[in-house]
């Protein structure tokens, strides 16, 4: 029985992309798949379902003149790494983005997101 709820494709990420929680300053991970209504993290510590945080994706010149955008997004779920025992995978769904870090944001998908 397959549990997928997911009605847009991710795409695997193949950047290197730090994500920041903005209230706290702290790295949450880094993104490793990607699609316009939310993205999955790689990161070191779990987080409870549920949660719902501002991100700032550090940006690169190459992507943009902006140095980050901000998504305010809420994890849907969260899981230890099958593979690596010390690292956590969480989904993430956009809650919200504002109109130019939208373009940005799908700017990235193209460009670096990998079907």
């Amino acid at each position: 029985m397959n549990n997928e709820r997911r009605t847009v494709n991710r795409r695997k990420f193949e950047y290197y992309m730090p994500v920041i929680d903005i209230q706290t300053q702290e790295s949450v991970g880094y993104l490793a798949d990607i699609s316009p209504l939310g993205f999955r993290i790689d990161g070191t510590k779990p987080i409870k379902i549920g949660s719902e945080f501002s991100l700032r994706l550090d940006l690169t010149s190459d992507i943009s003149r902006q140095s980050y955008i901000v998504v305010q997004a809420k994890v849907v779920w969260s899981q230890a790494d099958p593979v690596m025992p010390n690292e956590y995978l969480h989904g993430f769904q956009i809650l919200s983005i504002l109109p130019d870090d939208q373009i940005i944001y799908q700017q990235i998908i193209n460009r670096f997101g990998k079907p």
